[in-house]
């Protein structure tokens, strides 16, 4: 009896620890599951932008304008996609909100990349959610 009783509690601390190491293992593929994410696959807009950059170094800045417009709108469309799901219509004035306080940001990024093409985009248009939000209702 006491051979059977040795032999279960070492087949229950090997378990044990195994249960401890396995915690571990999991624990730190969490973290790599974290730097996956963070290397993401680039976007559409993320695409355009490179290859309006490629287009303005050949010279050809018409083309390049195109891509970085179409790069802007793609921005646009996710920004207010997000602000959309994020705030429902009885919050309107915080979505509004939230358009002024991250609308600069896309237009700071786009003026200084289109900047190299000679040609300009209209900010105002897009310069409001409710404006947006208009264009896409009549749509």
């Amino acid at each position: 009896m006491e051979g059977i009783t040795l032999f279960v509690s070492i087949v229950i601390i090997v378990f044990g620890v195994l249960q401890i190491v396995l915690f571990f293992k999991l624990w730190e593929m969490t973290n790599d599951v974290k730097k996956i994410s963070l290397k993401r696959s680039p976007s559409k807009a993320d695409e355009l932008i490179d290859e309006a950059q490629l287009l303005c170094l050949d010279g050809e800045k018409e083309k390049a304008f195109r891509c970085y417009k179409q790069s802007f709108l793609m921005s646009i469309v996710e920004l207010y996609n997000n602000i959309s799901q994020k705030y429902n219509v009885a919050l309107k004035e915080d979505r509004a909100n939230m358009w002024k306080l991250h609308y600069p940001n896309v237009v700071r990024f786009y003026k200084s990349k289109i900047s190299f093409t000679d040609f300009t985009l209209n900010y105002k248009d897009y310069d409001t959610f409710d404006k947006v939000d208009n264009i896409f209702s009549k749509g």
